[in-house]
């Protein structure tokens, strides 16, 4: 792959790593649980950032089940990723290792709260609300944006002639 194609796809995949991390935010604003019943209490509406309380909860009490610890821990791995990708984007375009272990990371979870959102939802008065398809939409730009990072072929150098 030449260096110009290159430089536009790391363009691109910088751009969908900030919107996954905007996107990422508007999560923490926006309700995570839409009720069917237009009568629902307002006090019971909860917001993205609630989630921090419950892990924070989880940590000081871990007896809980393996279930919740799963989607605590995919939930802080895509925390992390989500925030940092922007950031890493250097050192993922110039070392495969890092762009693995990158890319698995927001794969797993990806899988591990997509597979929760899409099957888990037992809940028949309510569904996810625009919180949490903010937070699966910035788990997918984030792991697209990820595949799009490219890499200079050996003999290239990032030194412009001129």
């Amino acid at each position: 792959m030449d260096y110009g194609r290159a430089r536009w796809m790391n363009l691109v995949a910088t751009a969908i790593l900030i919107t996954a991390a905007i996107a990422f935010v508007a999560f923490h604003l926006l309700k995570m649980v839409t009720y069917a019943n237009p009568l629902h209490e307002p006090s019971q509406v909860e917001r993205g950032w609630t989630v921090w309380i419950g892990i924070l909860f989880y940590l000081k009490h871990p007896d809980l089940d393996s279930e919740s610890m799963i989607i605590v821990s995919a939930l802080l791995a895509a925390t992390v990723m989500i925030l940092s990708a922007p950031f890493l984007l250097p050192i993922l375009s110039r070392s495969r290792v890092s762009w693995w272990v990158a890319a698995m990371c927001s794969g797993v979870a990806l899988a591990g709260i997509g597979f929760f959102l899409t099957f888990g939802w037992d809940n028949e008065s309510s569904r996810p609300g625009p919180g949490l398809l903010c937070l699966l939409a910035a788990l997918i730009l984030n792991f697209t944006g990820l595949l799009f990072i490219r890499r200079k072929t050996q003999g290239e150098t990032s030194v412009d002639p001129v």
